[in-house]
């Protein structure tokens, strides 16, 4: 060996004992904290023997927490709850063994890496149960589903977490920041090796935005006199105008652009390549619409002053002044809006006849009769406003047509926001961001905390978007009958549909509540593309039991949740379910069958609304057969 290799040798040997010793010097320490869990999703941690440990705990308190009891575990959950713990579960990226070299960890080399996957496993893991939905939970059959992708959607959020928290850790040492990019490798190389391609797939069927519907009905009835030449120009000023707020006066960094999408619809595309982490979107807070911004206008203190108004209705009727004021801070943001939006809401009679039989139709009467009712209970606010304010306020500005379209753009275009320290969300509306389509299929999944240290809203990109593609964010996993009600449009084949079912027990009978409090299920229940789910399946077990069945329930000799508990109980029960489903089945096959000729009866501006109508049956119809092919598998 040279001296000049010796030299370069002791020089990586000294290297390597720095960032040893700054790995493992507790300032230079790198956890990842993920959570808090909530009690249900605590035994998931532990059925998957994930350690984790309350806020107030040490390191060597959640690796203790590896190897307790359950019984050690019950009695610090309960120890915790009653000061008020929360449980979370840390990922040490700077641990020694991040960031020493080969020849220093000589033969440990292996058996480090080998613990480093366990511990990246872990951390994935732990991600997919925090980012586990209410549905998701409902739908679980085994904790071992949790080892590997249990969908896309909740893969992509728990990876997107992961992302989010790395890139938020970085900026210390050496040693450290190794650590950290060598787990975000190990991130990547998931996405990149399944679910950016299952994504990228589902982009085919990406259809559905709430600004979809006015963009695509030139047509409407407000715009019935202009030539289809003047409504372009005029789309084209208001859209530069809007740009020209955003971009410039507002300093909103934008990697895409507003522009027309595949089929006639509006959306954002990408100006150029994004790549994995890069902001699609930046956005000053000052430029955010919520409680705080909305209160600071002379429009929003005057509103603040009247006794028993909400601050939802606050930012409501701010929107209805607002919009008509030429000096308003985000007029170029009013009028970048569609004149209507045509969620469920507003739905016109003969497109909401169309969905007579459904749930759909129940949902969106009750929602129009609620805003209905609010706005009653709101007319003497705006005689009064009007007669305070005679030379600033008009009557036509308060008019029940302009208070929906006020609550369909709170409804269908605002996020959910937490601005740090607090942990509270905030309903908030995002210039700009709010024109972004929505996908089950999307590029940003996580973005609904502001970055405190910059003051900026940040839309990362979760996965690469290709120059001129369209861009695409998740408002989470939205089942189709919450889309048509609320934000006008429906999805083919979208993967959060679900049904809801709520069964009764025949001749109550009090042995039968007391045996699915035992179980642990309800009557309220769910479906999706069959099977049945093994809650609802146990629901109907105990239902249908016979008196000595549910005494067994009782003493636990039977567990309806595993299994069948006898072959007639189990025929009995899947006959109920049968006549359960098709009485769901037969009226939105009704509906389906008169759908061509009420269409006749719809408008034309309304046409489009229609289609995402039967969309809407059509899946529900599909989620139905499904469910009752498996019932007649098992009979």
């Amino acid at each position: 060996m040279t001296d000049a290799t010796e030299d370069m040798s002791a020089s990586l040997h000294a290297k390597d004992s720095q960032l040893q010793e700054e790995a493992s010097s507790p300032e230079f320490r790198i956890l990842l904290r993920i959570g808090p869990f909530t009690e249900d999703k605590i035994t998931l941690l532990d059925a998957l023997g994930i350690p984790y440990r309350s806020d107030g705990d040490s390191d060597a308190d959640q690796k203790e927490n590896e190897h307790a009891t359950a019984d050690q575990k019950e009695n610090e959950h309960a120890t915790a709850n009653e000061r008020g713990s929360r449980y979370y579960y840390y990922y040490d990226a700077s641990g020694g063994h991040n960031v020493l070299s080969a020849n220093a960890r000589g033969g440990e080399e292996e058996e480090e890496e080998e613990e480093e996957e366990v511990e990246r496993t872990r951390v994935l893991q732990a991600a997919r149960v925090f980012c586990l939905t209410k549905d998701e939970m409902y739908f679980l059959e085994s904790v071992s589903e949790l080892q590997r992708p249990l969908n896309h959607r909740n893969e992509a959020a728990a990876l997107s977490l992961i992302q989010h928290s790395i890139h938020s850790s970085m900026g210390g040492g050496e040693g450290q920041e190794r650590g950290l990019r060598a787990l975000l490798e190990y991130v990547n190389g998931v996405c990149a090796d399944s679910v950016w391609n299952e994504l990228n797939t589902g982009d085919l069927n990406s259809f559905g935005n709430r600004d979809i519907l006015a963009c695509m009905h030139a047509s409407s009835s407000e715009n019935e006199g202009d030539s289809a030449t003047d409504m372009v120009a005029k789309r084209q000023a208001s859209r530069d105008a809007f740009l020209s707020w955003a971009l410039k006066d507002n300093t909103i960094l934008s990697r895409v652009i507003p522009a027309e999408c595949k089929g006639g619809i509006q959306g954002c595309v990408a100006g150029d390549d994004i790549h994995v982490g890069e902001d699609v979107l930046t956005i000053p807070v000052d430029v955010l619409l919520y409680d705080e911004t909305v209160l600071k206008t002379d429009v929003g203190a005057m509103l603040s002053v009247i006794p028993d108004v909400s601050i939802d209705n606050i930012l409501i009727i701010f929107t209805m002044i607002d919009r008509f004021d030429d000096d308003s801070a985000w007029k170029p943001f009013w009028d970048e809006l569609p004149e209507a939006f045509k969620t469920g809401i507003s739905f016109h009679e003969s497109v909401l006849h169309l969905l007579e039989g459904s749930a759909a139709y129940n949902e969106i009467q009750r929602a129009q009769k609620h805003i209905r009712d609010q706005y009653d209970t709101c007319i003497p606010l705006f005689e009064a406003l009007v007669t305070a304010y005679p030379t600033y306020l008009t009557s036509d500005m308060f008019t029940y047509e302009r208070y929906v379209w006020a609550v369909e753009l709170w409804y269908s275009y605002a996020f959910e926001i937490e601005f740090p320290p607090h942990t509270v969300s905030k309903t908030v509306m995002v210039p700009f961001a709010c024109l972004v389509n929505h996908s089950p299929w999307p590029h940003v999944v996580r973005y609904g905390r502001v970055d405190q240290k910059h003051g900026v809203l940040r839309y990362p990109a979760f996965r690469p978007v290709e120059k001129g593609e369209q861009a695409f964010i998740s408002y989470g996993a939205v089942p189709n009958l919450k889309l048509i009600t609320y934000y006008g449009f429906s999805i083919a084949d979208n993967p959060h549909d679900i049904l809801s079912l709520t069964l009764e027990i025949p001749l109550y009978r009090e042995e039968v509540e007391q045996a699915l409090q035992r179980v642990g299920v309800t009557l309220d229940h769910n479906l999706r593309h069959g099977p049945l789910s093994s809650k609802l399946k146990a629901c109907l077990r105990v239902i249908v039991a016979t008196p000595d069945e549910l005494e067994g329930i009782q003493r636990g000799d039977m567990d309806p949740l595993i299994g069948p508990i006898g072959q007639e109980n189990e025929k009995h029960a899947m006959e109920t379910a049968s006549t359960a489903l098709q009485g769901i089945l037969e009226p939105l096959r009704n509906a389906m069958s008169r759908f061509d000729d009420a269409l006749s009866e719809v408008p034309l501006q309304w046409r489009m609304s229609a289609a995402f109508c039967r969309i809407y049956l059509e899946n529900q119809i599909k989620i139905i057969e499904s469910n009752m092919c498996h019932i007649e598998g098992n009979l």
